[in-house]
């Protein structure tokens, strides 16, 4: 079922769902990981930071970006694994040499 049709969006949170944890996702995908991350490191004075929704809850976007960070990791590790089959078959087709025709 894709994401946009089921209830929950494409990460676990404890905050909400429905139509308000949507529209959270939403504003924090159109606002970006970066500047997201930015402004979680860099409250104004004094004050928790400004998010597109003033609803969004700081637990909501750390889940956001603890989601962004794990899949960032298993797409290097899927990256990592292609490159390494792709020097294996290229050692194996140097030591055993080219594959007869048939």
């Amino acid at each position: 079922m894709p994401h946009a049709a089921s209830r929950q969006p494409p990460f676990e949170n404890r905050w909400t769902s429905g139509r308000k944890a949507w529209r959270w996702y939403r504003a924090l995908e159109s606002l970006g990981v970066d500047n997201a991350r930015m402004r979680m490191s860099h409250p104004s004075a004094g004050q928790a930071p400004h998010f597109p929704d003033p609803d969004i809850p700081l637990g909501f976007v750390q889940d956001w970006l603890s989601w962004h960070d794990r899949r960032a990791r298993r797409n290097a590790v899927i990256a990592l694994s292609a490159g390494v089959l792709v020097v294996v078959i290229g050692v194996a087709a140097l030591i055993f040499g080219p594959l007869p025709a048939i």
